[in-house]
């Protein structure tokens, strides 16, 4: 997307943003920024500045937006956050905002060129003191000198919590020699090998699995400065001294700012709701007029300097005809036309349906593209559109570069999921499980087999004392394991009651277990390949790829697919359109997105003329799915019915007529779906949601029921 953001900045008003003479006795008005422009107007600003700039906006969610838009543009090392703590009644606690406060402080206060993003009522708040701040930051480096047990008591005072092992922000954790910390900035917590009172090694390292990540020479150890600055805000002396956020900023810091009307409304929220800001409206207003400042006006006016023009995002409300049909709209006003999504799978399936070759109105519309009159043009025909992986929170339209942005979660009126950090898996015991255990709890070493915790010790090795894992084995034999190889454990699972048999130091009896348990895991397999064989054997219906509504249907979920979900959605439909018939089972737990799964199976059934079952264990989770499957597919002409207590005998006795005459699409039902009256037309799918809970002649009549028909089991308890 970077040549359609050149294009951006190298608009005309774009252009004329960067040659306006702003300063604090000569502020300036600007209007017509609408969803993430603004990221782009920040970062133009940044550009032009080349040091700090100060974004204010109204809310905090909008604040957290737009860092991640300015992050999409310039890089998450140029852009800081600072809001506060919830203060509304209606707001959730979000542990984030301390962290980011103090990430940001650290940064100002080493004067740090960057984009600094915050929101209108957390400059009604007090920071601590820029002196307290810089004297409270701990700078430790190899091969220096340090007392150990000064910087423990340091550590004590500046807010650190001693535990056995570092699981969060703010904790400690002596080994001996060894000091782990989880200072309040950045994602891992340090661990300080000192000699005496030198300090030899820094590294970064897993919390879980504590491995190493990186070496490090120097590490700056910063405390919950925030909350120390609460505790003591109380006194005379920090009421008289309190300071304020504009204070960290350079004189040259360039401040743009929202509507003066939106900003004052959220403190006067907070003063309705009984909340005590430490410094006024008004008051924060004086020490802004002391900055160069542009104010964006959500109100036209004669008095603004630049008009921006822009506009947010049509709204198409899923329907990918209405999406087409603005698509040639902007194209043949020359405009480049762009769609975003953070998640490359997002990105191809609105792709394809996009271009789907469908024999409906909207193709033939979406195709004018081939009649438009380019004969004033001499530039080649471009594409329709550009497809982007950069994904923003709010589409625009910016008349000025003539460039509409889309954005693919709001096409589908969903919300944009938040980025993750996908953390490693690991086998293996953790930290916190080791902490766990209990002298007399029996685990399992991956090479010595089972034995007994014997809890923590520390020993002499080489010189050096180490803290270690003692295990007791058969015959009085003992096994000390580094915590640094304390993943070559895990706590011995077995029938509540039973006690395992020790085993023997250097015996090969458990090397032997382990290949015996090998055989029979590969015999167990091989039973199930013949059993899987069978089945191959039996001829289905194979149904037909994605038609473009299955596409539609499926992009129009509300919530953005988890990796595991789309994963299992593909191979579902893989299994459909094998000729052979399906059974899949689908585990995960409560409200990960099974239903969902199902609804999607169904629907495809339904697009090849074949009926689906649904059968469940309760009446309330029959009404459940009823109400779910009718509100995703309320859209598209599929016909959905209910037999439960719910329904009337006269409601169940013409649902079941219209279920033999192929009226129904989609049945959903309790036991009542397995009774002798229920006849289908045309079952193509099976769905079974918590099988276990079924009884044995229920189950005997579902074999009969899955001989060739595809069937999908949902459930929420792992089935051996």
């Amino acid at each position: 997307m970077s040549e359609s953001t050149s294009k951006i900045f190298d608009s005309e008003y774009f252009q004329k943003l960067n040659t306006l003479n702003v300063s604090a006795e000569h502020p300036v008005i600007v209007h017509g920024i609408s969803g993430s422009l603004w990221a782009f107007v920040a970062v133009a600003l940044f550009r032009q500045a080349n040091g700090q700039v100060l974004v204010v906006v109204d809310e905090p969610e909008r604040a957290e937006k737009l860092r991640d838009d300015c992050t999409v543009l310039t890089g998450e090392a140029n852009v800081k956050l600072f809001i506060s703590e919830p203060q509304h009644a209606s707001q959730v606690i979000d542990m984030s905002a301390p962290l980011s406060q103090i990430e940001t402080l650290k940064a100002l206060q080493a004067n740090t060129p960057a984009i600094y993003i915050t929101h209108s009522t957390a400059l009604g708040y007090s920071v601590p003191d820029q002196k307290k701040f810089l004297k409270s930051i701990i700078e430790l480096s190899t091969n220096s000198e340090q007392n150990f047990e000064q910087l423990l008591g340091k550590l004590s005072e500046n807010g650190f919590e001693r535990k056995q092992f570092v699981e969060s922000y703010g904790d400690i954790a002596v080994r001996g020699g060894i000091l782990d910390i989880f200072p309040f900035i950045g994602e891992h917590p340090v661990r300080i090998e000192f000699w005496g009172d030198t300090i030899e090694s820094i590294r970064e390292f897993e919390v879980l699995s504590q491995r190493s990540i990186r070496e490090l020479h120097k590490v700056s150890i910063v405390p919950d400065v925030l909350k120390r600055e609460s505790v003591e805000s109380d006194t005379a002396e920090a009421q008289v001294n309190k300071e304020h956020l504009l204070s960290y900023f350079s004189t040259e810091t360039m401040i743009l700012l929202e509507d003066e009307f939106l900003r004052k409304k959220e403190f006067d929220e907070l003063e309705a709701e009984g909340v005590v800001t430490d410094f006024s409206f008004d008051e924060v207003e004086e020490r802004i007029k002391k900055f160069s400042r542009i104010t964006h006006s959500s109100f036209q006016s004669s008095h603004a300097t630049i008009d921006f023009q822009s506009t947010s995002q049509p709204s198409v409300n899923g329907s990918i005809k209405f999406l087409k049909e603005k698509i040639v709209e902007f194209s043949e006003k020359g405009f480049d036309v762009i769609i975003t999504s953070d998640r490359k799978e997002e990105l191809e399936r609105i792709q394809d349906l996009i271009e789907s070759s469908d024999n409906d109105e909207s193709v033939s519309s979406f195709e004018i593209r081939d009649e438009i009159n380019f004969e004033t043009q001499n530039t080649k025909l471009e594409p329709l559109i550009h497809y982007s992986a950069e994904a923003f929170h709010s589409g625009f339209v910016f008349e000025s570069a003539e460039i509409v942005i889309f954005t693919e979660h709001e096409i589908f009126n969903r919300i944009k999921a938040r980025a993750e950090r996908k953390r490693n898996r690991f086998k293996g015991i953790s930290a916190k499980e080791l902490h766990a255990l209990r002298k007399g709890d029996y685990v399992t070493h991956v090479d010595h087999g089972i034995g007994k915790f014997l809890g923590l010790e520390k020993i002499n090795v080489g010189g050096s004392e180490q803290e270690v894992a003692k295990l007791e084995y058969a015959e009085k034999g003992a096994l000390f394991v580094n915590l640094n190889y304390i993943t070559r454990i895990q706590k011995y699972s077995s029938a509540e009651g039973h006690e395992p048999k020790l085993n023997k130091l250097g015996s090969p009896d458990w090397e032997r277990l382990k290949a015996r348990t090998k055989k029979k895991i590969k015999d167990i397999a091989r039973d199930l390949i013949k059993l899987y064989a069978k089945r191959k054997m039996e001829s289905g219906f194979a149904f037909q790829p994605d038609a473009h509504w299955q596409k539609e249907m499926e992009a129009s979920f509300m919530y953005d697919d988890t990796p595991d979900q789309a994963r299992t959605t593909n191979e579902v439909k893989a299994d459909m359109e094998s000729p052979h018939p399906m059974d899949r089972l689908v585990c995960g737990d409560v409200g990960f997105g099974k239903t969902e799964i199902a609804i999607r199976a169904a629907f495809k059934s339904v697009m090849n003329g074949k009926q689906v079952g649904v059968l469940v264990p309760t009446t309330i989770l029959a009404q459940q799915h009823f109400n779910t499957f009718s509100d995703r597919l309320n859209r598209y002409p599929v016909r959905i019915a209910l037999l439960s207590r719910f329904k009337s005998p006269k409601e169940i006795k013409g649902s079941l007529r219209k279920l033999a005459d192929g009226n129904v699409d989609i049945v959903i039902g309790t036991h009542r779906l397995l009774s002798k009256d229920v006849q289908f037309k045309d079952l193509g799918l099976l769905v079974i949601d918590e099988e276990q809970r079924f009884g044995v002649s229920a189950k005997e009549k579902l074999r009969a029921m899955k001989v060739s028909v595809d069937t999908l089991t949902l459930t929420a308890t792992p089935i051996p």
